[in-house]
């Protein structure tokens, strides 16, 4: 398994593990995240373009991705930090390869000493998943696009 800084070409695997996901969600009976067509392609190719979006793929096939960041996050500013962290958004799968939570998590922990990640009231797998990787729950966020609450989690990266 190998993580790397996604390209343009990954674009088509990215749009279908996006649905992939989204399907998953819907099946988790998470209605209301990832709806109208987000992420789409033009975000998506927007975080490739800026350098912030990764793929994590096995025996060269794509089979998951996340956008990372290193900074501060606006939406989180009711939450400030004396620090940096790297923030983890966007993030799915096929379920092809386990634990992609886990390994964006450690792959980030190479950015940054804190990781900051949040989700829909509604995602309870993933509210599950970042409890298992060790994230605490710091409060609601709301969204700086749409005003839209967010659970708040933050973990100190394992070194």
């Amino acid at each position: 398994m190998e993580t790397r800084k996604a390209e343009e070409s990954d674009i088509e695997e990215i749009i279908r593990i996006r649905d992939h996901a989204i399907q998953t969600m819907r099946n988790d009976g998470n209605y209301k995240q990832w709806t109208g067509g987000y992420p789409g392609k033009k975000l998506l190719l927007s975080d490739i373009s800026q350098g912030k979006l990764y793929v994590m793929e096995k025996e060269g096939k794509v089979h998951a991705f996340f956008f990372l960041s290193v900074g501060t996050e606006p939406s989180y500013s009711n939450f400030p930090a004396p620090y940096e962290y790297a923030v983890i958004h966007r993030i799915a799968s096929d379920g092809v390869i386990r634990n992609v939570l886990g390994k964006a998590v450690k792959f980030a922990s190479g950015f940054s000493d804190h990781i900051r990640i949040d989700t829909h009231e509604d995602n309870k797998r993933m509210q599950h998943l970042i409890g298992k990787c060790g994230f605490s729950y710091l409060g609601i966020i709301y969204l700086v696009e749409d005003g839209t609450p967010r659970l708040c989690y933050e973990k100190r990266a394992e070194k």
